[in-house]
């Protein structure tokens, strides 16, 4: 899949930091992948931590509701013959996950341990993090070169610094959890950069 002129048009902003990323004249799937992402980082979260912990709690009872009848398919098929479709499997046992996550979320707003992860300021991780492992094929979590391309590549997605974003130490926690657990950021540059060959 070849970017069209008006997709390459839209990707200046992000060629300094796609030339720190690759460390030289970027591959254009590079370009194309911080542009695509730069739209999740530059919104802004409207809720507040009591709304975000509403719709934890909605997405909760919802989660437990499935788990609770999705098993219906699985007494269809044992009583009827009825083919359980894969669908019921994967989505039991994600559900299972996702319970547990807005669980530890929903604890840990009530009892204000910890800070809510800045969610813009992880999506900007994983880009810069993914893009690098891509080229380079491996990481180095207390890179500060990697700091600073995180920070420039939140610039040029039109967001400001505050004291947080512009100390380089404060994305370590960023590009750990990114290490850890991002891997659709990965999934989506993966696409476009086979895409180019």
């Amino acid at each position: 899949m070849q970017p069209s002129k008006a997709t390459m048009n839209t990707t200046p902003p992000f060629l300094d930091v796609a030339r720190t990323i690759a460390k030289g004249e970027p591959p254009t799937w590079i370009l194309i992948g911080l542009d695509h992402f730069s739209k999740f980082i530059r919104l802004k979260p409207k809720l507040t931590t009591q709304e975000a912990t509403e719709i934890d709690r909605e997405m909760l009872a919802a989660a437990r509701y499935l788990i609770k009848w999705l098993p219906i398919y699985y007494d269809l098929e044992k009583q009827f013959g009825f083919e359980c479709p894969d669908c019921v499997d994967i989505a039991s046992n994600a559900l299972h996950e996702l319970t547990e996550l807005l669980e530890k979320d929903i604890s840990e707003a009530g009892s204000g341990v910890g800070r809510k992860a800045n969610v813009q300021q992880r999506i900007c991780a994983s880009v810069v993090v993914e893009a690098w492992r891509l080229i380079h094929g491996e990481v180095k979590p207390r890179s500060r070169a990697l700091s600073e391309t995180c920070i420039a590549y939140w610039l040029a997605c039109g967001r400001e610094l505050t004291d947080e974003i512009d100390d380089p130490n404060n994305w370590r926690r960023s590009v750990h959890y990114v290490l850890r657990e991002g891997e659709g950021v990965r999934e989506v540059l993966e696409r476009y950069r086979m895409s180019e060959k």
